[in-house]
């Protein structure tokens, strides 16, 4: 069988929980299924060897990269309205097609899967970016409904779906994310320990928030909970927010800044760099 994923995920500046998502899945499956062929699917106006150096942690004998020589984001704006082919772009070699980021194009060759993570652009518009709510308001319906199976990744997220698009309910099933285990075990070396613990200055026990700094992840309602846990307390743990920078943070920053408590409050801006490319 020849599997196609979308890569736009995985070729940016900078990775998010979503591309992990995507290379989670891209290196299990073509280690488990060795006998069918992977593309990994991008547009490129140009600087292709940059995008396909940061695939090259997928590649293997069975996953090849397969890039469209022209501009993505115009794409992706334009066949949001007009029925653009994808397969004028990449052809008809695929019998599957995932996409990981809400958007199905229009007439793309076999099955289609798409992955809806949540309705937050539904339920909690004002932490959604101006744009991305854009496409999602005049998008996502109609790529839900040329998709074959819509997968998301809880069974909360699949009721939040149906709530909205409750015609699309046959379709949607869950796949809860898995753990790349290399990455994310117990660590025993106790020296590793107390050299992390002394370059953020943690002295004792703390809370730990990784992920993007931004509205949506609710980190000034949390700030807020540890406000309240850590009055009155003169060893409190400390809360330690991490991760990249996101859009309309300034919030976040400022109540961290605000607190009494701010020494406290540790907040690393962590986010994976890699070198840019248009």
């Amino acid at each position: 069988m020849r599997i196609a994923f979308d890569v736009l995920p995985l070729i940016g500046c900078r990775m998010t929980g979503i591309g992990y998502c995507e290379a989670g899945q891209i290196k299990a499956l073509s280690r488990l299924h060795p006998e069918d062929a992977f593309l990994l699917q991008f547009f490129s106006r140009k600087n292709e060897e940059i995008k396909i150096e940061r695939l090259k942690p997928y590649l293997r004998e069975n996953v090849t990269p397969h890039w469209a020589k022209a501009s993505g984001y115009v794409y992706r704006l334009v066949s949001n309205f007009l029925p653009i082919s994808y397969q004028h772009y990449f052809g008809d070699q695929a019998q599957v097609t995932h996409f990981f980021n809400y958007i199905v194009p229009p007439h793309v060759a076999g099955k289609k899967i798409v992955t809806v993570h949540d309705m937050v652009y539904k339920t909690f518009p004002e932490t959604v970016r101006g744009r991305t709510r854009y496409m999602l308001d005049t998008g996502l319906k109609k790529s839900m409904k040329r998709a074959d199976r819509i997968v998301t990744d809880s069974e909360f997220s699949r009721q939040e779906i149906i709530r909205y698009f409750p015609q699309f309910a046959d379709k949607i099933r869950v796949v809860y994310c898995g753990v790349d285990q290399n990455r994310f075990h117990p660590v025993e070396n106790a020296a590793q320990i107390a050299a992390v613990r002394e370059k953020f200055s943690l002295d004792r026990e703390y809370f730990l928030y990784l992920g993007t700094v931004e509205p949506r992840k609710n980190l000034e309602r949390l700030i807020d909970a540890y406000d309240r846990f850590a009055k009155g307390k003169s060893q409190a743990p400390y809360l330690v927010l991490a991760g990249g920078k996101g859009w309309l943070d300034d919030g976040i920053y400022r109540k961290v800044q605000s607190c009494i408590w701010k020494k406290r409050c540790c907040l690393r801006n962590m986010c994976r760099m890699r070198t840019s490319a248009p």
